[in-house]
């Protein structure tokens, strides 16, 4: 699609105080001259589940990017993607499924590594989470 009729769509959708665009963060080795001090290590988190109850509903998908900011806050680089699903044992509600399109073939015999997010959430002094 051409760029500039994607620039005009995003345009008029953040007039609307109902939707506000997200723009993806281009991939470069760094976002930022090297720094004066050491970066930081955050992590955003991003959650899909089978539900809102904690007693009886699942996470069905684990997404994770760690990245190095610096002392003003600012983005220095990306350090590591992860993203895994996991199979709650039963069918994902359809109101799931069309919500975030996820689907039971995706999850069927999945699970999250429990030791690689741990050590990505180790080395956060910052966790960022949506969901």
């Amino acid at each position: 699609m051409d760029k500039s009729v994607l620039e005009e769509s995003a345009r008029i959708l953040n007039e609307s105080p109902d939707y506000r665009v997200l723009r993806r963060l281009p991939e470069t080795a760094f976002y930022h001259s090297s720094p004066d001090s050491s970066p930081s290590i955050g992590v955003y988190v991003d959650i899909e589940t089978t539900g809102l109850n904690p007693g009886t509903d699942h996470i069905i998908e684990l997404a994770m990017v760690t990245f190095e900011f610096l002392p003003d806050g600012r983005i220095f680089r990306i350090l590591d993607h992860f993203d895994q699903f996991n199979d709650p044992g039963f069918p994902l509600p359809e109101g799931i499924v069309q919500l975030t399109g996820i689907t039971d073939a995706m999850v069927q015999g999945r699970t999250i590594d429990r030791d690689k997010v741990r050590t990505l959430l180790d080395r956060a002094v910052v966790v960022i989470a949506h969901n």
